[in-house]
């Protein structure tokens, strides 16, 4: 099987293999970032110690350099009153004491086990503002408020030293404004500590995790920063940010603070063998120059794109419409100008997002319908110079240089370009890529079933298996089946049109290891991008019937080839530069051989 398998034909399929591999790799998750800071985990990790006996009130005052007046005092737990905030989308409760959220519930939204998805939990949520100005420092964590007034969607509360809070919540909206007004002074400063753990809410939590992080907007910048999502990270970041958010895999709490977060320590972790929660995330910052108050929005609700889109803070970056490489970054346009537009207009007339997948695989497929011709037609082309080329390499086959030469003139001769095949395929590579992340960062798929699968936005699991092989899982996706062997299936389609060569016959082995390695990847995607590709698979070998039966004849290629072959040419000046380089290497090959011989 392997006899006719050049030295280079085994490199560039490793090569490809190896090209696929690491577009996975990170398309599932960042690479592990390897500068850790001990010094800052050290700090965070302090402030957790049981031997740390400073409060927690105190260390915040030391880190901003002034004395909290009150310092001495005793430090006695607060017990305060919860007041509910709620609008049509979301509930929030309030507490008194320390004047903080205690949690946020979400309405329209639900977990895997139809709980409702809660964020920012007062069992596992810390929330630490520190304000100070000339008469001393007050700490939210040690101070009591008093009801001022409150409704439904806004409160204020007051302490005893003059301190004030207002919580507004928009209506039908996730944003929820939270304002400190001081009592006086106009160059007062602050730090802020925030600490939460991330509650599970998808039924695959590897997954979730690997695609849950804390994510930042620097100053004056528009390109999303994060930290790792495959290992505990602990981040410095001196320069100022515009906001934060504590993100999962479809849900997200942003705070965007009034003035810039300055000196910000960032820290994301979680035990992997803990299934009980996420991640913990922790925010650690100061704020300067705050005047007489300091305000903070918060969005507290789910990471969908129409929704962050009409906000004004560049919220919509924290949807992942790209890979987070640069070389692919661009491809968001795609789903951007492209995919979310014709998406959203099927949602308004079709229920079944199943049914949504199928009509928008069909428009995919008839605007790349023209690639996909001049793809099947080069096919042909190709297929009919097979006697000639093979009269080439009977002639020169032990020159390459040569026989590259040769091939390249009888492709002009008849007009065919060796590049006709790949070229309108690597123009839909694109597309291909953008779908990659449009379906696994669509929220509207979540708890929508279709089929046999119950979650489009997770794996559709018709089988549990005892155990856990290596890379694939403890389950059978049948969709991520399906779409292997029709891969499989449509290769075997390709290349039965395609004339038979050592090099071919090598590619279709190639053809068909990657399905199967395609097979372990997909596994624990979500259903609705593997039965996307299952439809790609399916449809492309019907569009390939219906043009190579109906649309692309041989005759009228061959008879084109000949009027080609009979017409005068002009040598474009690509054409001009690859015979001038072969030209240009066979001196050089010469040159070498008589300086050998003498």
């Amino acid at each position: 099987m392997f006899k006719n398998f050049d030295k280079n034909t085994i490199l560039g399929a490793l090569l490809i293999m190896t090209m696929v591999v690491v577009y996975f790799k990170y398309s599932t998750s960042e690479a592990e970032k390897r500068i850790k800071d001990e010094k800052l985990k050290a700090v965070l990790k302090a402030k957790d110690s049981p031997k740390n006996t400073e409060s927690i009130a105190n260390s915040t005052v030391k880190a901003i350099g002034v004395t909290d007046t009150n310092s001495s005092a005793a430090i006695v737990p607060i017990v305060g009153e919860d007041i509910t905030l709620f609008n049509e989308l979301i509930s929030l409760k309030v507490n008194t004491a320390g004047g903080k959220i205690h949690s946020a519930s979400l309405a329209k939204h639900t977990t895997y086990e139809e709980k409702p998805v809660e964020l920012l939990s007062n069992k596992n949520t810390e929330f630490e503002l520190a304000i100070t100005s000339a008469i001393g420092t007050v700490n939210t964590n040690t101070t009591g408020f008093q009801i001022v007034s409150k409704d439904k969607q806004k409160i204020e509360l007051q302490s005893s030293q003059g301190l004030r809070v207002i919580y507004e919540l928009k209506p039908n909206s996730y944003k929820l404004s939270q304002k400190w007004i001081l009592s006086g002074g106009k160059e007062n400063k602050a730090s802020l500590l925030i600490k939460t753990q991330m509650n599970k809410q998808e039924v695959n939590l590897d997954r979730e995790r690997s695609l849950s992080t804390i994510k930042y907007l620097p100053e004056n910048e528009d390109v999303l920063q994060s930290l790792s999502m495959t290992s505990n990270e602990t981040k410095d970041v001196p320069t100022p940010i515009q906001w934060v958010s504590f993100g999962q895999q479809f849900f997200h709490t942003t705070i965007i603070p009034s003035v810039p977060f300055e000196n910000t320590i960032l820290d994301a972790k979680y035990q992997e063998a803990d299934k009980n929660y996420v991640k913990n995330y922790t925010l650690k910052t100061k704020l300067a120059d705050i005047g007489d108050t300091l305000s903070f929005d918060y969005f507290i609700g789910p990471i969908d794109y129409k929704l962050l889109k009409k906000e004004d803070k560049d919220l919509d970056l924290l949807v992942p419409l790209s890979q987070d490489i640069l070389i692919f970054r661009w491809m968001k346009i795609f789903n951007i100008y492209l995919i979310i537009p014709i998406f959203n207009f099927l949602s308004q007339f079709v229920s079944n997002y199943g049914v949504i997948i199928i009509l928008l695989t069909l428009f995919i497929k008839l605007i790349t319908a023209p690639l996909s011709y001049k793809t099947y037609e080069s096919g042909v082309a190709m297929r009919i110079l097979k006697p000639e080329l093979d009269k080439l390499k009977a002639k020169f086959g032990d020159d390459q240089a040569k026989l590259s030469q040769e091939q390249m003139k009888l492709y002009g001769e008849f007009g065919v370009s060796p590049f006709g095949g790949c070229l309108p395929m690597l123009l839909q590579m694109p597309i291909l890529f953008a779908m990659f992340s449009f379906f696994p960062s669509s929220i509207e798929l979540r708890h929508e079933s279709f089929l046999w699968a119950s979650d489009l936005s997770t794996y559709d699991s018709i089988l549990k298996l005892p155990f856990n092989i290596p890379f694939y899982g403890a389950h059978i996706s049948l969709f991520a089946m399906l779409s292997a062997l029709t891969q499989i299936g449509m290769s075997w389609y390709s290349q039965r049109l395609q004339p038979s060569s050592p090099q071919a016959d090598q590619m279709k082995m190639l053809m068909y290891v990657m399905p199967v390695m395609f097979l372990f990847m997909f596994n624990s995607f979500p259903a609705a991008l593997t039965f996307y590709y299952f439809l790609q698979n399916i449809l492309g070998m019907l569009q390939q019937w219906f043009f190579t039966t109906f649309i692309i004849k041989e005759d009228k290629i061959r008879a084109k080839m000949e009027l080609a072959k009979k017409t005068p040419k002009k040598q474009s000046a690509f054409q001009k530069k690859m015979a001038d380089m072969m030209e240009e290497a066979e001196k050089q090959k010469k040159l070498q051989q008589n300086l050998k011989k003498k």
